[in-house]
């Protein structure tokens, strides 16, 4: 677990503790207000349809492109060599020219690949192509499971650096989470606040976030930060991401992490990945 607020290292790049997610934000100047706000790690996709926004907010924000981590990711629909490749130009050129993080999106899947570990493979191989050739610094995946890693690490030349999967209260993935500590494969949590009712209604953050005087949104993001997971929360409100990212100078007790760890079952998309 982390105990402190320093940046996570990757190899020879750190990583902020709190993201920026923009699935659904298609404003630069909601980019700008994350930027201003002092977000450095900010999280797009081809399949948010918003690269090219999320690209425009970056380059107007004034702030030097050496100091942001832009995440992209590659469509479950581009998947294989060649078609990774061509997604990443793509992306590239809608951002402006600069990913720094490129990951697989979704782990293909039988329905759609019915040889799936040889697509996952395929498309791993792109990545590592990418980063051999200095055009990514981090390259990693989204959504995988331990039996899509037990595949891909048989045959991947360069270990995944990240696995971007849902965390959040209620929601733990404890074998994929396991499965990538084994690994040494760092864990960012897409969904940290979870679905509306952990925020709204959850008891259990409600009391842990009135002992602490914090906001509920703040005890589900620090509690993934202590579990050892960058969490990427999003929202449009200046105040809201003010507060998603000052989690530091506090600290959920021990006690209080054992009773979110074992609040019930609070939805999960990612428990829907076969």
């Amino acid at each position: 677990m982390f105990r402190n607020d320093k940046d996570i290292p990757i190899k020879h790049t750190s990583l902020p503790p709190v993201g920026f997610g923009t699935c659904g934000i298609y404003d630069e100047e909601v980019i700008l207000e994350a930027l201003k706000c002092g977000y450095r790690l900010i999280d797009t996709a081809s399949h948010y349809f918003n690269e090219k926004i999320v690209g425009e907010g970056i380059r107007k924000s004034g702030v030097t492109r050496s100091e942001i981590i832009v995440t992209s990711k590659v469509w479950y629909s581009d998947m294989g060599y060649d078609q990774t490749l061509r997604a990443f130009e793509k992306s590239a050129a809608a951002l402006g020219g600069d990913i720094d993080m490129y990951l697989i999106h979704w782990p293909a899947e039988v329905r759609r690949y019915p040889d799936w570990e040889k697509t996952n493979i395929e498309t791993w191989r792109a990545l590592e192509r990418l980063y051999k050739e200095n055009r990514v610094k981090i390259i990693g995946t989204c959504n995988f499971m331990r039996k899509h890693y037990e595949s891909l690490l048989k045959y991947c030349e360069i270990r995944p650096m990240i696995n971007q999967i849902e965390f959040h209260p209620g929601f733990m993935q404890t074998d994929t989470v396991s499965c990538c500590r084994e690994n040494q494969i760092v864990i960012e949590a897409w969904g940290p606040l979870g679905n509306g009712e952990i925020i709204r209604e959850n008891a259990i953050i409600q009391k842990t976030a009135d002992k602490l005087s914090k906001t509920k949104a703040q005890i589900c993001i620090r509690w993934c930060f202590q579990h050892g997971i960058i969490p990427i929360p999003k929202t449009t409100k200046r105040q809201r991401m003010q507060e998603n990212l000052d989690i530091s100078g506090f600290e959920i007790d021990k006690d209080d992490m054992r009773e979110i760890d074992n609040m019930p079952f609070c939805g999960g998309a990612g428990a829907q990945v076969k």
